[in-house]
């Protein structure tokens, strides 16, 4: 009789390779419409371990999807590393670690009651600050010309510059 031990122990551990490829098998079966429960019957896996493993590859796979640096592997979900919620991807999460996602600092264009300039920073989508928001049509018109240039600018991004590209 063998002593049955449970718990995060090291020679419980699989290989990257082995997980990669299981949180691969399980990811196609739930997108061909498997459950949790179906997909790790036909994988010999347990429930658990065959959530754990597509939210692991879920969570890992997030930034590269996203045109980020994937970043360190990140911890199973349901472990002691981890025991709820997603994990913290430095990559995605924090913008301020990421290079140029900033938006540079738009001041206000209004005035003060003493004629000086306002002093404070722009809304984002706009040119004046809280205070100084109007909601008059110019201003309108301003806010929708920035979102129509901010929409083309995602779509340009999304297909990655190949409509300028000479060799598209």
């Amino acid at each position: 009789m063998s002593l049955r031990r449970g718990g995060p122990t090291p020679y419980l551990r699989v290989d990257l390779i082995v997980k990669v490829e299981q949180g691969r098998q399980v990811t196609d079966l739930i997108r061909a419409g498997e459950s949790f429960r179906g997909a790790a019957e036909r994988l010999g896996l347990s429930t658990t371990t065959a959530w754990r493993r597509y939210w692991w590859l879920a969570d890992w796979m997030l930034p590269i999807l996203e045109g980020r640096p994937s970043g360190p592997i990140p911890p199973q979900r349901g472990t002691r590393a981890l025991p709820n919620g997603r994990p913290c991807r430095p990559t995605r999460d924090h913008p301020e670690l990421r290079r140029g996602s900033r938006r540079p600092a738009i001041p206000c264009r209004g005035d003060r009651a003493d004629g000086n300039p306002c002093g404070s920073y722009a809304v984002d989508g706009d040119v004046h600050c809280r205070m100084h928001r109007r909601d008059d049509v110019q201003a309108q018109a301003v806010r929708d010309q920035l979102r129509q240039l901010r929409a083309k600018r995602a779509a340009l991004a999304a297909i990655g510059h190949r409509h300028y590209c000479a060799g598209a």
